[in-house]
C-alpha cells in the first residue's frame, strides 16, 4: 500500500487554495471556464453517441443515441460559442430543479410519516424552493454566486489539506518522499583531493 507523503498533500493544498482565492475574486472568469469545459464534455458527448449510433444495431436504439448526439452538440456549439448564455440557462435549470425538487420534499414531508421530524422535512422543502426562485428571478447573481461558493470550498478544503500534510510531516517516521518512497541515502562524503 502507497502512503501518499506529506509533500503532496501539501501542494494539493496549496493548489486548492490558490484555486479558492482566484474563484472567488473572479467569480465571472470561474463561472465561464466551468461553463467551457462543461461544452467541451458536451462535444465529446454528443460526438461519442453519434459514433455509437452508428456501430448500433438500429431501430430505437440507434434513433435514442442519434438524439442524444444531437441534443449534446447543440448543448456544445452554445456553451462554447455564447458561454454567458448557457451560464444564465443552467443556472435557470438548476432554479427550476431547486423548486420542482422542494415540492416533491414538501408533498413527501405532508404524506409520508416516520424518520425525520416533519417540520424539519417541510423547512428543508421550502429552502429548496425558495432558493430555486431566487435562481430562476437572477440566474446572472446565482450564477456569480456559485462560483463563489465554489472557490471557498476549494479555498477551505486546500487549507485542510496543507494542515494534514504538515501533521503527517510531524508525525515521528515520516521522513518518507511523495507517494511513501522511502527518502533517498545520503551521498557519500567527497573524498579529499
Amino acid at each position: 500500500m502507497r502512503v501518499v507523503g506529506w509533500q503532496v498533500l501539501v501542494v494539493q493544498g496549496v493548489v486548492a487554495v490558490l484555486f479558492g482565492v482566484l474563484a472567488m475574486a473572479r467569480p465571472v472568469s470561474t463561472g465561464l471556464s466551468l461553463v467551457v469545459l462543461w461544452g467541451v464534455f458536451a462535444l465529446v458527448d454528443g460526438v461519442m453517441a453519434l459514433v455509437g449510433a452508428f456501430s448500433a444495431p438500429g431501430g430505437l436504439a440507434r434513433g435514442v443515441l442519434v438524439a442524444i448526439g444531437v441534443l449534446s452538440l447543440l448543448a456544445a456549439l452554445v456553451a462554447l460559442f455564447n458561454p454567458v448564455y448557457a451560464a444564465v440557462t443552467l443556472t435557470w435549470v438548476l432554479g427550476l430543479w431547486l423548486v420542482v425538487r422542494g415540492l416533491l420534499e414538501g408533498y413527501a414531508a405532508l404524506t409520508v410519516t416516520g424518520g425525520t421530524p416533519r417540520w424539519l422535512r417541510v423547512l428543508g422543502a421550502v429552502f429548496l424552493v425558495v432558493a430555486g426562485i431566487l435562481f430562476m428571478a437572477n440566474p446572472g447573481r446565482a450564477a456569480l454566486g456559485i462560483a463563489v461558493w465554489l472557490g471557498l470550498f476549494a479555498l477551505l478544503a486546500g487549507i485542510t489539506l496543507v494542515v494534514a500534510g504538515l501533521a503527517v510531516r510531524a508525525l515521528p517516521g515520516s521522513s518518507q518522499g511523495p507517494l511513501g518512497t522511502p527518502p533517498a541515502p545520503p551521498a557519500p562524503p567527497a573524498m579529499p583531493a
